[in-house]
């Protein structure tokens, strides 16, 4: 039995690396005390696959995994299995029987980020025109290679939904729709770092929460 399930990760455990959290929720899973599948092979794994990974230091609603179990499911036993174990900061939010189901990379296309910056700058006026959008990125080299940046237009792999709103004095809000597919991933950090420097805003990374609200 495949099982998809939904999970948040907030908190400090923002901060943690997409293996640890690989790590923890594997964990979970097996106090659940029920068989799960595994790889084969010299080093067998569970069988799990997971959604792409989270920047550090960006928190979520909307995550997403799949493990293979050999038992029968009781899902909101397996649920109520899992949160029991895991600390409040993740926790399983829906899960289902995905036997059926298409994989994870081909359910998934985008990811809808909220940013919120705190500025005495004043950036509701800002008209958020972006046909173009470049940002700089890491590409992957070969290992002891010196690392490598290339520069991008992204504009087309990003849809702003609102923006900027200003919440309260001090404190603004943009909604976006990054793509985040088989074919592309638009990180969310090095998305808000490009608009920053578009429109010549002079703000750090740090003054600015970005949180993932859903994918689709």
């Amino acid at each position: 039995m495949k099982i998809r399930a939904f999970y948040t990760r907030n908190g400090d455990l923002k901060y943690i690396s997409h293996l640890n959290t690989i790590d923890l929720l594997q964990r979970a899973v097996f106090s659940t005390n029920k068989k799960i599948d595994f790889t084969k092979g010299f080093n067998p794994r569970p069988k799990m696959s997971f959604s792409n990974p989270l920047p550090l230091g960006v928190s979520s609603d909307f995550e997403v995994f799949d493990v293979d179990i050999i038992d029968e499911v009781v899902i909101s036993d397996f649920i109520r299995k899992m949160n029991d174990y895991l600390p409040d900061e993740i926790q399983i939010i829906k899960a289902y029987n995905a036997d059926t189901s298409p994989s994870i990379s081909k359910i998934i296309n985008y990811s809808i980020y909220e940013f919120t910056i705190y500025s005495n700058i004043e950036l509701e006026n800002l008209n958020l025109d972006i046909e173009e959008l470049v940002i700089s990125r890491e590409r992957k080299t070969k290992k002891g290679s010196p690392r490598e940046f290339v520069r991008e237009n992204i504009a087309s792999n990003v849809k702003i939904i609102s923006g900027f709103e200003k919440i309260e004095d001090g404190k603004y809000q943009i909604v976006a729709q990054l793509e985040n597919s088989v074919n592309k991933i638009v990180n969310p950090v090095n998305f808000i770092i490009g608009l920053f420097s578009k429109y010549n805003i002079k703000i750090s990374t740090d003054d600015t929460d970005i949180h993932k609200k859903e994918m689709k």
